[in-house]
């Protein structure tokens, strides 16, 4: 079953500032290329650029832009009139934002189940199953299945 990538994993997979977080979404990343199963959205692919610029600053630019054309592998899941519909859905039925209802919307238009993110106000990752929303443990305790290769992708 496809796996929906947020930007804080694809962030901590880069980010040696968090070494314990930077381990685990590296295992996860590695599990989802060697798998096939990694799925993210152009909002995602965005929030990654910007992010990592940001954090790293602008000599980071054509690092981040390297990151994001081997993610597109994953055909990111574009905002249309569809995803936006059910983004309202999901904010009017679980008291999400927007732009969270955008991201576990194009998660379930990409069949995935779950969601991994890490959500701002408790971070902690939000797992999306369904229309259904729960929370998970912290990024730092989830541990993705042991990886055979020494690839990322």
């Amino acid at each position: 079953m496809p796996v929906f990538v947020d930007t804080n994993v694809l962030i901590y997979a880069l980010d040696p500032r968090f070494p314990e977080k930077q381990g685990v979404a590296q295992d996860w990343l590695k599990h989802c290329w060697r798998e096939r199963i990694g799925r993210v959205s152009v909002q995602v692919l965005n929030e990654f650029y910007v992010n990592l610029v940001r954090i790293n600053g602008g000599n980071f630019g054509a690092r981040a832009r390297a990151e994001i054309r081997q993610l597109m592998a994953w055909h990111p899941c574009a905002i249309d009139g569809a995803l936006v519909e059910t983004a309202w859905g999901i904010a009017d039925e679980a008291s999400v934002s927007h732009w969270d209802a955008l991201i576990i919307a194009a998660a379930i238009h990409q069949d995935c189940d779950p969601c991994f993110r890490k959500t701002y106000s408790t971070d902690k990752p939000l797992m999306a199953c369904g229309s259904s929303i729960r929370f998970a443990r912290h990024l730092s305790k989830m541990r993705a299945p042991a990886t055979t290769s020494s690839s990322t992708h």
